[in-house]
């Protein structure tokens, strides 16, 4: 399914909220291909401008986004409270990858004295919740999916905007 789909009607009555819903859900997406620089040159500051406006939204994965780029300073200055304040809003909606993050700044003390107790806390949190780096052992997952993924998402994009046109309306 995609955003134009519940838009324009494609899979039944038009769903308006639906279509937003994934609307919001691309933003965080456009981000990441702004930050990787597939399909365009790379562009943190575009990229975390596609971030805030889903982390405005109430998208925890850019969330999760925006503190890892203030977390290793990609794009921006590295700030460890902005990271920490970014990944406990993920967090809270049950980001793992946010969890994890959070027990890799307590671990490693980025920005405050190391605390192992919050570190393994919320390393367990993640690791219950199904995440591979949820232990302290392990590193931060790396953000890069699976190339067929990359596909997938650069198709159901070129998807849209060809659609996009036929169900908007004219004048």
């Amino acid at each position: 399914m995609s955003a134009t789909s519940y838009q324009c009607g494609f899979v039944g009555a038009r769903d308006y909220a639906q279509g937003l819903a994934w609307y919001r859900r691309a933003e965080n997406q456009l981000g990441y291909m702004s930050e990787q620089g597939w399909g365009q040159p790379q562009d943190y500051v575009e990229a975390l401008s596609w971030f805030y406006k889903a982390a405005d939204h109430g998208n925890a994965d850019a969330q999760e986004n925006i503190g890892y780029l203030f977390q290793h300073g990609i794009g921006v200055q590295t700030d460890y409270r902005k990271a920490m304040s970014w990944f406990y809003k993920a967090a809270g909606q049950g980001n793992s990858n946010a969890e994890n993050q959070l027990g890799w700044m307590y671990q490693f003390g980025q920005g405050m004295q190391p605390n192992f107790g919050k570190a393994l806390s919320w390393y367990r949190l993640a690791a219950e919740q199904g995440n591979k780096n949820g232990n302290p052992n392990s590193p931060p997952a790396s953000p890069l999916p699976e190339p067929g993924h990359i596909r997938q998402r650069t198709t159901e994009i070129a998807n849209f905007v060809r659609t996009l046109g036929n169900c908007l309306p004219q004048g």
